[in-house]
């Protein structure tokens, strides 16, 4: 998807892979939603990993091109329509620890 950077002024995106943790109801009355976290491939990122970045040792199987991390301080509600396309798929326990790490970081 086309991923606000968060320093933007104006619309400056980059389209990067994100990993879906969430799918808000559908329903005349609801504005469908979809909560996605950042994930990066970024050399600088991989090697100074901050809190809440999840390093993703499996990144091949998750159907990435290269070493990536999942961002759970960078993550953003978009609409389906936004996003791009499919690369993969990260198993439960990959899901759960990043669920449980931006949970973590949001004070839940």
């Amino acid at each position: 998807m086309a991923f606000p950077f968060s320093d933007a002024q104006g619309e400056n995106f980059i389209k990067r892979p994100v990993l879906i943790l969430g799918v808000s109801p559908t329903g005349p009355e609801q504005d469908e939603r979809i909560l996605v976290a950042q994930i990066t491939g970024s050399p600088d990122r991989l090697a100074n990993l901050k809190q809440g970045d999840l390093l993703l040792p499996q990144w091949q199987a998750f159907g990435l091109l290269r070493p990536s991390a999942i961002r759970c301080r960078k993550l953003y509600s978009c609409a389906p329509r936004e996003l791009l396309r499919v690369f993969g798929a990260v198993d439960g326990q990959t899901l759960t620890s990043v669920r449980n790490e931006a949970c973590a970081l949001a004070g839940c």
